[in-house]
């Protein structure tokens, strides 16, 4: 076909052609600045992830190296989360816990106690969130024992709804803790003695 055309209309043809992909291309230009505005919003959005992921990332490694048992429940005591020091408390793995009703790991007055808590915090008209568990709780370790713990409270809203945040420090550690240094402070005042009574001696 392009053979049997005249050179002029060849020329004609061609001429139509480069109009048609001018036409073509010229559709695409008001993209151009609309790709440059999109720019700045993806690198927001980019940066935006990045300081969430980051803030998670902190938030996990601040739970995960805390001495204090960290426990967060919802509504019903269902645990959702527990760090380590947790794990080592209740003698059983998060894998266990996770789940499962925390009220089984509390003696029975301690369940009552803990419930009456969770619901005065939901129904605070004061604004308050948080709040110190006068007295402790008594956990029941998987092994069966029993211990007495300092305890917080607190309470938040999310997107998932309402969750308790239990912070406990197991109070055995901290008597042993007591008794150590009352041990060694009896155990440095008896040496000064010793001291004393040498000095005294060498002045004979």
């Amino acid at each position: 076909y392009w053979r049997e055309l005249s050179a002029c209309e060849q020329d004609d043809a061609l001429m139509e052609v480069a109009r048609r992909v001018t036409l073509f291309q010229g559709s695409f230009a008001p993209l151009k600045p609309l790709r440059r505005e999109l720019s700045p919003i993806r690198e927001l959005r980019v940066r935006a992830e990045s300081s969430v992921r980051e803030s998670a990332e902190k938030l996990s490694r601040l739970v995960a190296s805390a001495m204090d048992a960290i426990v967060e429940l919802d509504r019903r005591l269902t645990v959702t989360l527990v760090n380590p020091a947790a794990e080592k408390l209740l003698q059983c793995a998060a894998g266990d816990i996770v789940g499962s009703d925390f009220s089984t790991f509390l003696v029975p007055g301690s369940r009552d106690k803990l419930r009456g808590l969770v619901t005065e915090l939901c129904g605070n008209q004061d604004g308050r969130r948080y709040l110190w568990i006068p007295g402790g709780l008594a956990v029941q370790s998987n092994g069966g024992r029993e211990l007495p713990v300092e305890a917080t409270l607190s309470c938040s809203e999310g997107p998932r709804g309402t969750f308790f945040t239990l912070i406990l420090r197991d109070l055995n550690d901290r008597i042993e803790a007591e008794n150590r240094i009352r041990s060694l402070t009896i155990e440095a005042e008896y040496l000064k003695a010793e001291l004393r009574d040498l000095q005294n001696f060498d002045e004979i």
